[in-house]
């Protein structure tokens, strides 16, 4: 198995092992690859195995589709656990072909591209105060149009 993280601290997080809001990914990824991969323990693997930031949440649901419910997994973590779990899914996603499991199989590739999706998205940290503004509030005597005076 081929390691693909650095343990070390990574650039942008702070001495005291907590990302920071750039490192952070908020990602879904199927139901299904997520029970797969069990995720309710890899913040424990992830330990065991030396990521560097290890913050990692989630959270089962089922979300209104074109195709009816699906079964997502909303997951919260750190871009190195992202990593991590990337590494898990594949090996998770193999195992399921070898067994002759195709939907798991396919799940877990789903998954891979969702969370390399997320963690090549661009990130900028999220303030309240670069939250954007609605066009109601530009409404106003300071920005209302002038008047035009017919001849």
């Amino acid at each position: 198995m081929s390691v693909l993280f650095t343990v070390g601290s990574p650039a942008g997080t702070p001495r005291g092992g907590k990302a920071s809001s750039m490192n952070i990914l908020r990602f879904s990824v199927p139901g299904n690859a997520a029970e797969a991969v069990n995720v309710r323990q890899l913040e424990t693997c992830g330990r065991k195995a030396g990521v560097s930031v290890v913050q990692f949440g989630y959270r089962f649901a089922y979300r209104d589709s074109v195709d009816g419910n699906a079964y997502r997994c909303r997951i919260t973590c750190s871009a190195q656990m992202a990593v991590f779990f990337i590494e898990q899914l594949r090996v998770t996603g193999a195992d399921a072909m070898d067994r002759g499991e195709t939907l798991t199989a396919a799940a877990c590739d789903r998954a891979i591209r969702e969370t390399y999706a997320a963690l090549m998205a661009p990130r900028t940290p999220r303030r309240r105060s670069q939250a954007p503004k609605s066009d109601s509030s530009r409404i106003g005597r300071r920005h209302a149009a002038p008047k035009v005076s017919e001849p």
